[in-house]
């Protein structure tokens, strides 16, 4: 699955590269002076964003840890901060 992102992500580098060019000289220099090869903490963080990323997806086609109320359109409650903390035992006033 992940292969199959390589075209995507060719065509997000692309228009990452335009938008740099499109900058002035000074500015897309400076830019770019921080950037160095990437450390390997780096690396490992990325890599399990990417399979934690592709796993969610797996499990949301196999319909695991799947909101089905959601999923089905049903909104009986409110996908805010106010709503999605409703349930939180933080949030109950001492009885």
């Amino acid at each position: 699955m992940i292969l199959g992102k390589q075209p995507v992500l060719s065509e997000y580098g692309a228009g990452v590269r335009e938008a740099i060019r499109k900058l002035p000289p000074e500015v897309s220099k400076e830019l770019l002076s921080e950037y160095k090869a990437p450390s390997p903490a780096l690396l490992s963080s990325v890599q399990a964003a990417i399979i934690g990323r592709e796993f969610a997806i797996e499990n949301a086609a196999k319909g695991v840890n799947l909101d089905r109320e959601w999923a089905e359109g049903g909104m009986t409650r409110r996908l805010d901060e106010v709503g999605l903390a409703e349930e939180d035992s933080w949030n109950r006033p001492e009885a």
